[in-house]
Formats: C-alpha cells, sequence, structure tokens
C-alpha cells in the first residue's frame, strides 16, 4: 500500500494500541490482534490479509536478509498457515 494510501497512524491509537497489549484482558488481546490481521476489515482473516501480513514482516526483515525471501517462499508460509489451520480444525 503506497503511503498516499494508508490510513494515518495517530499518536493516540497508537498508544492506546500498546496499552491494550500491556495491560488488556484477553478478550481485548484478542480483538486487538485480530483486528491487525484483519487487513481487508471484512472480519475474517483470509489468504491476502495473511499474504500482506507475511510480506509485511518479511519487508521488515529488509532486503538483505540470506537467503532472499521470494514471493513463492511468502506463498509457502500461508499456505502452510492456512494448513495448519486446517489440521488444527479437525482435533
Amino acid at each position: 500500500m503506497s503511503d498516499t494510501h494508508r490510513p494515518p497512524c495517530y499518536v493516540q491509537d497508537f498508544v492506546t494500541s500498546l496499552s491494550v497489549i500491556a495491560r488488556g484482558n484477553i478478550t481485548d488481546k484478542l480483538r486487538w490482534t485480530f483486528r491487525l490481521y484483519d487487513v481487508s476489515n471484512d472480519g475474517v482473516i483470509s489468504r491476502p490479509d495473511m499474504t500482506t501480513i507475511v510480506s509485511s514482516v518479511y519487508a521488515l526483515m529488509g532486503r538483505y536478509t540470506s537467503p532472499v525471501v521470494t514471493s513463492a517462499a511468502i506463498q509457502q508460509h500461508v499456505d502452510a498457515i492456512f494448513e495448519a489451520r486446517v489440521y488444527c480444525d479437525r482435533l
């Protein structure tokens, strides 16, 4: 997402988020985490949402990681996350 389309992060929102993480109850923490991963804000953590998250994590690591992270590697990680979910649903 380009900076021109990214909503601003206000200091108050940032501090409120840190407060929830540090002192919120389990429900608050789960709700905050879900909203973090629900990039499309549609109430579902989808493959595209997870791809955005995994890509962002790799971007934070920098471009000079060794080995270089490819889009195929990102997709493999997303697939592994959803395969683990299917496994857990069967338990």
